[in-house]
C-alpha cells in the first residue's frame, strides 16, 4: 500500500509504501472494503487441488488476522465489494468457463449470479455505486463486451451496455465504476495495442473518451474517491508493469 497526495512541488507523488502481505505464496486482486477496515487478495489455499482463494485481511486486529472465505475446489479471483459491503462478488473457475459468485464477507450465503447453463464466461464484475447494476465483462465466441445486471432481481437480468459491443474495441475488460457513478473507466483492446478509455454511463459508448492516447499496454483502471484521478497499470516503462496515475480527463499522467 501507499499513500498519494502532493509534494512541495505541487505535483502528485506517492509515499509511505509499506508491504502488507508476506509469505512464499503470490498474492493479487486487492480491493478494500467500503469503510477501509478490510482488505481482500486472491493468493493460493491450503489445500492445493482447490487452487486459488480469496483471503480477507482484518485491518481492525492489531494482528492482521487472515481468513480464507471461498475455499472451494477451483480458483476464485477478482473480487469485489458491494457498495455497502455486504456482499462480495468473484469470479469462479472450476471447469474452465469463468462464472460470478456472491458471498457474504464471512464467506458463507453463497449466491451463483452466472447460469450453471452459460457456457460463454463473465468476469471482471463491478458495481455501481447506487448497487443498482453489477457491470461485468462477457466472453462469448472469444468477443469481449460489457454487460450490466439488474440489482432487482438478485442481478439475473442481463441488460448489454447498449453501444459497446458495437465500439471500435476488439475487447474490453477491467471496468471501473467512478464513485460518483457518472463514469466506467475501462481496458480496450483495438489494433494490438491496449489503453484505458472512460464514457459517461448515461450515454455508454456514444462518446468514449481515449485517456491514454499516446502509449498502449496500458490497464487495469481505478479511480480515486473523489473520482477526480484514475490509477492504472502501464508497460511504457520499458515493458515493466508500473502503477501511475492521470486525472480524469488523462491529464498529468505520472508514475507512482
Amino acid at each position: 500500500s501507499m499513500q498519494v497526495g502532493l509534494n512541495v512541488f505541487g505535483e502528485l507523488a506517492s509515499t509511505g509504501l509499506e508491504q502488507i502481505t508476506f509469505g512464499g505464496e503470490e498474492k493479487q486482486d486487492p480491493a478494500w472494503s467500503p469503510d477501509g477496515k478490510q482488505l481482500l487478495y486472491v493468493a493460493p489455499g491450503e489445500i492445493t487441488a482447490n487452487g486459488l482463494d480469496i483471503w480477507l485481511m482484518d485491518y481492525s486486529s492489531p494482528e492482521r488476522q487472515t481468513q480464507n472465505i471461498s475455499n472451494q475446489p477451483g480458483d476464485e479471483m477478482q473480487p469485489v465489494w458491494s457498495p455497502d459491503g455486504s456482499r462480495i462478488a468473484f469470479v469462479h473457475n472450476e471447469d474452465g468457463v469463468l462464472r460470478i459468485i456472491s458471498i457474504q464477507p464471512d464467506g458463507s450465503n453463497s449466491t451463483r449470479i452466472s447460469s450453471l447453463l452459460e457456457t460463454f464466461s463473465e468476469f471482471s464484475p463491478e458495481f455501481s455505486p447506487d448497487a443498482l447494476y453489477m457491470l461485468y465483462v462477457t466472453d462469448s465466441r472469444g468477443v469481449h463486451s460489457l454487460v450490466a445486471r439488474k440489482m432487482f432481481d438478485a442481478y439475473t437480468t442481463r441488460s448489454p451496455f447498449t453501444s459497446l459491443p458495437k465500439s471500435p474495441f476488439e475487447e474490453v475488460d477491467d471496468p471501473a465504476w467512478s464513485p460518483d457513478g457518472k463514469m466506467v473507466a475501462f481496458t480496450g483492446l483495438s489494433d494490438g495495442e491496449t489503453k484505458i478509455y472512460s464514457v459517461a454511463f448515461d450515454t455508454k459508448a456514444m462518446d468514449h473518451n481515449e485517456l491514454t492516447k499516446q502509449t498502449s499496454n496500458e490497464r487495469q483502471p481505478a479511480w480515486s474517491p473523489d473520482s477526480e484521478y484514475v490509477v492504472f497499470t502501464s508497460e511504457r516503462d520499458i515493458g515493466n508493469p508500473e502503477i501511475y496515475i492521470m486525472t480524469m480527463t488523462g491529464l498529468l499522467q505520472k508514475n507512482l
